[in-house]
């Protein structure tokens, strides 16, 4: 018995987790619970921009999880941790991976880690696992859990059509955490709509803004991967975003010179000591350490990348901007001559700072 047959809710859609290339297309076809966060703004990783791309891109080749990654670890002891529980607790349990789709909404779709009877009826199953220092997300007593495993389990209900989910977090590998999560029809709505939402958005190629979240930029790097060479008329809230970042560079820099003034001043302090101890403890820590330490030496294969950059005015600016975006040969002409006069400066690695004038 495999959770493909638990929920007439949903149906089986042939495509199992072990057959990855075939469940990776698959699930591109629809929104799968453990992405839906992502549109909420909850997801820890994944941004609607990154989950948009996702969807109307070639996908890259997969990454490797290296064994130190807690993923590695959360994926190979998955089905361990949960035949374990199972058997510890007297459940009756059935195995997942399947890829199921909602019969109601076909947009929609789960893989459960698997389902679960404790004398109740068949109830979903998440498996999570997280350390120690993140134990403090979790609390069987309050039915406390991170927003977005919240989410992600009422998904998998809409989906399944079942009433409760059993989400069992190991904590630190050994404290074991189990939050019992009831079907909400307001909930399932917010879902249903925001999906529906976005993927409009996905059929008339209108991908979401970026959040300033890490992987919007690998995002939009995926998106648009190199450039044509033509000019585009820049909206006028371009002329906020180019102030407030030159501004907020500003404020960075004068940030990095402060935390590097008080690194000196430690390093002063210490001069040839190893270990340095403060008074008193800040911030939980009294111990500052300046050792020697060894790096192995490698090389770097050339790569290329796009490089975004801010240009001083060029003769260019004189040309009529509201003929932008309506690119011609003789702007490009103006463009490649005035980027000729005026080469941009070459990024340089691991120079010192320049030091300020007095």
């Amino acid at each position: 018995m495999s959770t493909a047959d638990l929920f007439p809710a949903a149906e089986f859609t042939g495509v199992t987790f072990s057959e990855r290339d075939k469940w990776l297309a698959m699930r591109r076809t629809m929104l799968t619970a453990s992405r839906t966060a992502a549109l909420f703004g909850e997801h820890p990783f994944a941004t609607p921009l990154d989950l948009y791309v996702e969807m109307v891109t070639e996908r890259p080749a997969e990454q490797v999880v290296f064994i130190e990654s807690p993923m590695f670890w959360g994926s190979a002891l998955e089905v361990a941790i949960f035949e374990s529980a199972a058997r510890y607790y007297g459940w009756t349990a059935a195995p997942g991976g399947q890829l199921l789709r909602s019969r109601r909404h076909p947009q929609l779709g789960a893989t459960l880690d698997g389902a679960v009877d404790m004398g109740g009826g068949w109830m979903v199953y998440e498996g999570k696992t997280t350390s120690a220092w993140r134990g403090k997300d979790w609390d069987e007593e309050t039915g406390k859990a991170p927003t977005h495993v919240i989410i992600q389990a009422q998904h998998q209900l809409l989906v399944t059509g079942a009433e409760r989910a059993l989400v069992f977090c190991l904590v630190g590998g050994q404290k074991p955490v189990k939050v019992e999560i009831e079907a909400s029809s307001e909930f399932h709505a917010a879902i249903i709509e925001e999906t529906e939402r976005f993927l409009a958005m996905v059929r008339e190629l209108d991908p979401p803004r970026p959040n300033g979240k890490p992987g919007d930029t690998a995002a939009l790097k995926r998106l648009y991967p190199r450039e044509d060479g033509s000019a585009v008329a820049l909206p006028s809230d371009a002329i906020e975003w180019t102030r407030e970042y030159q501004e907020v560079s500003a404020q960075l820099r004068s940030l990095e010179r402060r935390r590097d003034n008080f690194k000196q001043l430690l390093m002063h302090a210490m001069g040839t000591a190893t270990y340095g101890v403060l008074p008193e403890p800040v911030g939980g820590k009294q111990i500052w350490r300046w050792a020697t330490q060894q790096r192995d030496g490698f090389t770097v294969a050339p790569t290329e990348m796009r490089v975004l950059t801010p240009l001083k005015p060029r003769p260019v600016d004189a040309i009529d901007h509201k003929a932008l975006p309506v690119v011609n040969d003789t702007l490009v002409a103006k463009l490649e001559e005035s980027i000729a006069r005026e080469a941009l400066p070459k990024i340089r690695f691991g120079q010192g700072r320049r030091r300020s004038k007095r």
